[in-house]
Formats: C-alpha cells, sequence, structure tokens
C-alpha cells in the first residue's frame, strides 16, 4: 500500500513539473499575441483589420516598453517586425510596415532611447517615442535633417555601425514602396541629439560636388533595385538607375537598373560616393569574381 502511495506522489508531482514547465510567462503571451497581430498586418482580408490590429500591436508594445527596465528585455522571437539594439545600450528601434489595398503603405516604428540622469543609484532610464510619417511634406527630402515627428517613413532592413573619431554612426538601409506605379530605396543615418531624441539625416554624404542629408532612390516599381552593404569591401552598393530613353529624363516611375553599379565607401567620417561602378567584376580578397549582395528583408508579404 504504501509503495502504490509513493508512486501516486511521483505521478503527481511529475505531472505537477510538467504542467509549470509548460505554462508560458506572461512576457511570452505577449510574444505570442503580437506575432498573431503582426499576421493580421500582413495578411489581413481589409485594411479596417489590418489597421485595428496595428493599433492594438502599438498599444501593447508600447506599454511593454515604458516599463522600468524594459531595455533589457529580448523580442528575438517577434516575426515581421525589424528590431535594432545599439550594443552601448543608448537605443533600439522597432519598425514595420502595413501594406494596404491601393498599393501603398504605411510605416510604423518606435524608438527607445536612453535619458541620462543623475540619480545616485545609477537606475537606468528610457523614453519611448513613435515616429510620424511625414514624407508627402518634406519637400526636399534629400537635404532635409528630421525629427522623429516628421520621419520619411520606411522600412529598414540594414543598420551599418560605423566609428570616426570616437563617434559612433548608424547608416540605415530601407525601402519605401511608395504607389503601384514605383518604388524608393533609402540610405538615412540615425543620431540622438543633446537631448536624446532621435532624428535622421547628417551631412555624412559627400556626393559629387555638393553633400546631402541621404540618398533616395525612386525606380518602376515593375523592377528590384540592389542596395546592400559589402562586408567584404565595406561599401554600400546600389544599382545605377536610368531611363530608358532621354525623353522620359525625370519620370522615375520608368527608371530602372541600367547593369552598373554605384557604391559609397566610408572615409575619414564620410559616405563617399563613386558613380557607374561595375560590381559584377570588381575583385575582391576571397572571391574570384564579385557578386553584387542581395538585400533579404524578410518582412515583406
Amino acid at each position: 500500500m504504501l509503495k502504490k502511495l509513493i508512486i501516486f506522489l511521483l505521478l503527481v508531482a511529475t505531472h505537477h513539473l510538467s504542467f509549470s514547465k509548460e505554462k508560458k510567462s506572461d512576457f511570452d503571451n505577449l510574444i505570442d499575441t503580437i506575432n498573431v497581430l503582426s499576421k493580421k498586418i500582413l495578411y489581413g482580408k481589409s485594411d479596417t483589420e489590418k489597421l485595428l490590429a496595428n493599433s492594438k500591436l502599438l498599444i501593447l508594445l508600447k506599454e511593454e516598453l515604458n516599463k522600468t527596465n524594459s531595455f533589457h528585455a529580448y523580442f528575438d522571437s517577434l516575426h515581421s517586425i525589424f528590431q535594432f539594439a545599439a550594443k552601448d545600450k543608448s537605443f533600439r528601434i522597432f519598425n514595420w510596415n502595413i501594406p494596404l489595398a491601393n498599393g501603398t503603405r504605411m510605416y510604423e516604428a518606435l524608438i527607445q532611447t536612453k535619458v541620462k540622469t543623475r540619480s545616485k543609484d545609477k537606475k537606468e532610464a528610457y523614453q519611448l517615442f513613435h515616429l510620424v510619417n511625414k514624407s508627402a511634406d518634406i519637400i526636399k527630402p534629400e537635404n532635409t535633417v528630421c525629427e522623429y515627428d516628421n520621419w520619411i517613413g520606411a522600412q529598414y532592413y540594414k543598420v551599418i555601425v560605423t566609428n570616426y573619431k570616437k563617434k559612433t554612426y548608424y547608416t540605415l538601409l530601407g525601402i519605401d514602396w511608395n504607389d503601384k506605379l514605383s518604388h524608393k530605396k533609402i540610405i538615412d543615418v540615425f543620431f540622438l541629439d543633446g537631448k536624446g531624441k532621435p532624428k535622421f539625416g547628417s551631412n555624412l554624404f559627400k556626393a559629387p560636388r555638393t553633400f546631402r542629408q541621404r540618398y533616395i532612390f525612386e525606380y518602376t516599381a515593375r523592377a528590384s533595385m540592389t542596395l546592400n552593404y559589402d562586408e567584404n569591401e565595406k561599401t554600400i552598393v546600389f544599382d545605377h538607375l536610368s531611363p530608358p530613353s532621354e525623353n522620359l529624363i525625370g519620370n522615375y516611375q520608368f527608371y530602372g537598373p541600367d547593369g552598373s553599379f554605384d557604391f559609397l565607401k566610408f572615409e575619414k567620417g564620410k559616405w563617399v560616393y563613386t558613380d557607374d561602378l561595375d560590381a559584377r567584376n570588381r575583385k575582391s580578397k576571397k572571391d574570384k569574381q564579385y557578386n553584387a549582395p542581395t538585400e533579404e528583408p524578410k518582412l515583406d508579404k
């Protein structure tokens, strides 16, 4: 009888332990909920369903990121949301897009930044910024420094970290699906001002005969454009775009890759531009023949 009682108690204890292991934490449940909402944002049957899911996702993510010590929470298992966290814990970015029925997309981004405090207990403090897309209102986007409430919306897929004279620069590569006629690729720079507020654009790009705050390339929606970072060569490589005929110059909905490549190389704190580079024939130290890097943004439908 005693032996049967011991076996029964062991079975009960094992079952309880197994149940405890399977029980998810509140944070795990939050991640699951956000992933379900992310799927609805991409594949919802209507714009209304997508936008409602997006509103719910924003509420949940903002609520979590406003909690104390939330910067140390890992969101690695989120789907369809681009993330980047600075190694010095000064900021991190969450970025995603909402495809709409008319062929355009909405872009969302939250940036959590570290606040400088004089607290004796050395507790970390962070503030949260919800970026506001004002692309349509910015007259000269390639020559404008933008704040978080005046953002040029995009879906980022790559952050390039460079250093010069003890300064760290964060260069962003992104895509704007724009509309049914043309798409855009963007090279931008992100930094924090003295108050820890996010800003975009910097006099970091040395184009021929001038400087600019960012690069924006517009091209036909019927083509694809390579824009990515070559780790071996330490350069940003991109397709050279041109129209099919001279009478279409300036009509960017007709522009497309012409077979040559241009690039930006980081030199003395600047991205220096060189045009008409046939990157397919460039040799590296490891490859007999160079192939332009292909970006793989896994955040699209």
